[in-house]
């Protein structure tokens, strides 16, 4: 049976009735619902004895700040770890980084740039999840969303960045700031 409603955040094996009255959506009956409201209702308004949370877990990933050079190989940027409860959930992924190029500015009378690839791997098969490229002329932000359905258990992604081009004379690019989070959907609607 499907939910019309349900909680955002994390219900660790909640299965309360919870009342299906609008005015008391912000109502927590259960200790367990760690990050906020949990109502769950099926098309007719009745509470659900059983629902499946549409959001099961965040993680946050370990982050590192290493300098892309042209011609090396990809630095691993961060890594984020999920449990997955469900092989029918999704993974959401979510990175956003900020970095700089080395010397150039955008006042600088000769722009130079330098374009920046980013992939994330899923490292139980070494797959890869989603691959970006962006360019840079002073300082960006890079941020996308990557979904992925691995299956039941706890998976590894790692985000990496290489830098691909640049223009004379070349430059690095300095990652300066990372935030890497994964997101445990439910499968089902």
């Amino acid at each position: 049976m499907n939910s019309l409603l349900r909680h955002h955040g994390c219900c660790d094996g909640c299965h309360q009735d919870h009342s299906c009255s609008l005015s008391t959506t912000s109502e927590n009956n259960c200790g367990n619902c760690k990050l906020g409201p949990f109502i769950a209702i099926d098309r007719n308004c009745t509470p659900m004895s059983n629902p499946i949370p549409m959001c099961c877990g965040i993680a946050l990933g370990v982050n590192s700040s290493p300098t892309l050079s042209l011609n090396e190989d990809a630095e691993l940027i961060s890594t984020v770890t999920i449990t997955v409860n469900d092989s029918d959930n999704i993974v959401r992924l979510l990175p956003s980084i900020w970095s700089a190029t080395s010397s150039s500015l955008v006042t600088d009378p000769t722009l130079r740039g330098n374009t920046v690839e980013f992939f994330i791997i899923r490292t139980s098969d070494n797959a890869v999840i989603r691959l970006v490229f962006n360019t840079n002329f002073d300082e960006m932000v890079t941020t996308f969303t990557a979904l992925d359905q691995p299956g039941a258990g706890t998976f590894t992604y790692n985000l990496f960045g290489r830098l691909i081009r640049s223009t004379t004379p070349v430059q690095s690019e300095v990652i300066s700031s990372v935030n890497f989070t994964a997101e445990q959907l439910s499968g089902t609607t």
